[in-house]
This record gives C-alpha cells, sequence and structure tokens, in this order.
C-alpha cells in the first residue's frame, strides 16, 4: 500500500512538472499572490491601484493555506490509520480553530513563543504563492472592490 502510495505520488509529481499542469498552476499562485497584495493595500487604507497593490508583500498569516498547512497533515496520517468519518472531521475541525486561535496570537503579537506555528506555515507559504503580474493584480482588485461594494449594499 505504501509503496503504491509512494509511485503515484511520483507519477502525480511528475505530471506537475509538465509544462501543460505547472503553467496554469503558477498562474493561479500568481493570482493568489495578488490577492494578499490587493488585501495588504486595503488593510493599509491605500488607494487601490496596480502600482499600489505591487509594492505590498505577498506572504499574509490570514491567509487559508496557513489552516490548511496545519490539516494536511491529518490526511497522511488517516491513510496510515484508519479513522471513521467522523473522527476524521472532528479532527479537521480542531485541527482549523487551533490555527485560528494561533493566527490570532500571532497578530497580536508575532514573536509569541506560542506562534511559531504559524511561522513555520508562512515559511512555507512561498510554496503557493508566485511574483504576480499586472494582469493578476488588476484581477485581485476588481474583485476585493466587488467584495466591499457588497458589504456595503447587501441585499
Amino acid at each position: 500500500m505504501f509503496e503504491e502510495y509512494l509511485f503515484e505520488s511520483g507519477i502525480t509529481s511528475i505530471n506537475l512538472y509538465d509544462k501543460r499542469w505547472l503553467e496554469p498552476l503558477r498562474d493561479f499562485f500568481r493570482y493568489h499572490s495578488a490577492e494578499h497584495q490587493a488585501f495588504w493595500a486595503y488593510k493599509k487604507g491605500l488607494h487601490l491601484t496596480v502600482v499600489n497593490v505591487a509594492m505590498q508583500p505577498t506572504v499574509s498569516p490570514t491567509c487559508g493555506s496557513v489552516p490548511v498547512f496545519f490539516v494536511s497533515p491529518l490526511f497522511f496520517v488517516s491513510m496510515f490509520y484508519q479513522m471513521s468519518p467522523l473522527q476524521g472531521v472532528l479532527s479537521t475541525l480542531a485541527l482549523i480553530f487551533l490555527s485560528i486561535h494561533l493566527i490570532k496570537r500571532y497578530l497580536k503579537n508575532p514573536n509569541d513563543s506560542l506562534a511559531w506555528p504559524i511561522r513555520l506555515a508562512l515559511a512555507a507559504q512561498p510554496l503557493v504563492l508566485r511574483p504576480p503580474e499586472q494582469r493578476h493584480q488588476e484581477a485581485a482588485i476588481a474583485a476585493l472592490q466587488a467584495l466591499l461594494q457588497k458589504a456595503e449594499n447587501p441585499r
């Protein structure tokens, strides 16, 4: 079973490096980075322009990839130990709540001794980020503006 998993993982990795699969993934990661930049510009009270957005960092402690960083190992553990669906759901929820608590601690004090898991997740975050191009930043700005407009004028 473990050997099959390694073999399938190897095939998947080779396929990801195939140009047909890698380029759309890079584009997705560029949009992801641009979303973070637009968020930072908004949080800093800057006018949402490509110039202002482009100057912002791409890493964000409030990104959804941070809780995923904590939950992902659970899926590998569940492959080797049989877990019931209920155990899987409860474990996932517990890890998500823990990661949200740690994110809040990190945002209050990045040097908090219990914030090291968030620093670790932030160090891994560049794996799902790529430098965005102007078109990615324009799309992120448009999406954020639409979201803000919807928040101001709910139905």
